[in-house]
């Protein structure tokens, strides 16, 4: 910049100043918008795969869907998915998307992912019969969600002391038309585990 500064004229050296300003913001504007256009490129990419990654609900032990004390769940007649013994009472949004529904008594809702799979969430066994008590969701039907928001408090230990099991299932109801593939070799989980991919197509028979 100093080609343009003349002692004898201030504004030379100010007009080469705000010229450096300029071109600093503008190769900054310039390089968020070819960030952007990658990133929405991936994120394109991914939308046209249609897969997801759905990390762990609740911070806990995993618990193959097999071994729920359950046979609706174990047998895989709502969904395929895992089950979880929860350590604390915070369930976690586990991928992008929709609420479909929040059961009035507050211990079991439904998701819809951006890639159309549909996830039950229920908090524990039979815990209906405790007729919302100690369950608080915090969102509502129709609410837009992103991977880490809270969706609903429960009282485990509350839970517990009503002799209930407290064991959280997440299952994908639509199971038909995605390819479920859980990860391998899960025990400690929290809110960033991926505990399964969902790709959208529909399962090979055999």
């Amino acid at each position: 910049m100093t080609m343009y500064v003349d002692p004898n004229n201030a504004e030379n050296l100010m007009f080469a100043i705000i010229a450096f300003v300029i071109s600093i913001v503008l190769s900054f504007v310039f390089t968020l918008i070819f960030y952007k256009e990658e990133v929405d490129d991936v994120m394109s990419d991914e939308k046209a795969e249609g897969k997801v990654s759905f990390y762990s609900p609740v911070n806990g032990e995993y618990l193959p869907l097999e071994q729920v004390n359950d046979d609706v769940f174990a047998l895989k007649m709502v969904g395929e998915g895992i089950a979880i013994e929860p350590k604390d009472g915070n369930l976690y949004d586990p991928v992008d998307g929709e609420v479909m529904m929040v059961y009035d008594t507050g211990h079991a809702l439904a998701i819809k992912s951006v890639n159309g799979a549909e996830i039950l969430f229920h908090i524990g066994l039979d815990t209906v019969k405790l007729n919302g008590e100690g369950f608080y969701p915090q969102v509502e039907t129709g609410a837009i969600v992103n991977k880490g928001d809270l969706l609903v408090k429960f009282d485990l230990d509350n839970i517990r002391d009503k002799g209930f099991d407290t064991t959280v299932m997440a299952v994908v109801t639509n199971k038909n038309d995605y390819n479920i593939e859980i990860t391998k070799n899960l025990s400690e989980l929290n809110n960033d585990k991926i505990t399964m991919n969902i790709t959208k197509g529909a399962v090979a028979n055999g």
